[in-house]
């Protein structure tokens, strides 16, 4: 029996939308290894410089990087980074294996995380017209017990998406001009204040330029102002795993 079990699915679907799809192409992957449609690029770990917003998984919607830094985020217990109000980046490998399976137009990057024994892997496909999605995969043995936080995490380059509109199933809004995130007290720790949470979100649904709707079948997703830390941060969408469940513990579709 493999020792692989997906202790985490996280399925990410991107719905880049321009009226009702017309027109739209299904992505598939190129010989450099990106999702790509007339529309739409998915960058996956081609870029190794996080800090300067160029790393992780990276949407580029209308030739217009819209996205970056799709990632998992952990904070251990007890750690050197507990004053900080951000779970960390799982340190990045540099060019990491990309294995790709051309008939399905599918992309795996392998990841590990030495320090508690993490390994897992990524996987990004596409879906009908320019949808994808990301499913995360963990090996066992899986020790939870020194994590206080895991994540996945996505920011939004603030200049395209400052007031225009973000549509949760729970409530609107408009991404503020300037930075508006509260930080809050949570188990003890510093955090930022969410602008919105919800298990569905669309943002800028007035400008087909970057309309983008992602959907959570799993925990809530929190839309963040990250500006509250650094002027050089950005919007991001974070959604928390539930590290009680063995199975779907995030899942975004």
């Amino acid at each position: 029996m493999s020792a692989l079990k997906r202790l985490v699915i996280l399925s990410l679907w991107c719905a880049i939308t321009s009226g009702f799809h017309t027109g739209y192409s299904q992505m598939a992957v190129t010989e450099t290894e990106y999702l790509h449609s007339p529309q739409v690029s998915v960058l996956v770990y081609h870029n190794s410089y996080p800090v300067g917003k160029q790393g992780g998984i990276e949407i580029i919607l209308h030739d217009k990087r819209i996205a970056t830094n799709g990632d998992l985020h952990l904070q251990l217990k007890q750690s050197d980074r507990e004053s900080e109000i951000m779970a960390q980046p799982i340190p990045p490998i540099e060019n990491p294996e990309r294995i790709v399976d051309r008939g399905s137009n599918r992309i795996k990057v392998l990841y590990s995380h030495e320090e508690i024994d993490l390994r897992y892997h990524l996987v990004i496909q596409p879906l009908e017209n320019s949808d994808f999605e990301i499913i995360v995969n963990f090996e066992e043995p899986f020790d939870t017990s020194s994590i206080d936080e895991l994540s996945f995490q996505m920011e939004f380059y603030p200049e395209y998406y400052k007031g225009k509109s973000y549509i949760t199933n729970r409530i609107s809004g408009v991404f503020p001009h300037i930075l508006t995130s509260d930080v809050k007290e949570k188990n003890g720790s510093s955090v930022l204040s969410a602008l919105a949470s919800g298990r569905k979100m669309i943002f800028a649904e007035e400008s087909p330029e970057f309309n983008i709707s992602i959907e959570s079948r799993g925990n809530p997703m929190e839309l963040i102002d990250r500006r509250q830390v650094a002027l050089r941060e950005w919007f991001a969408i974070k959604v928390d795993a539930d590290l009680s469940k063995a199975r779907n513990s995030i899942h975004l579709v």
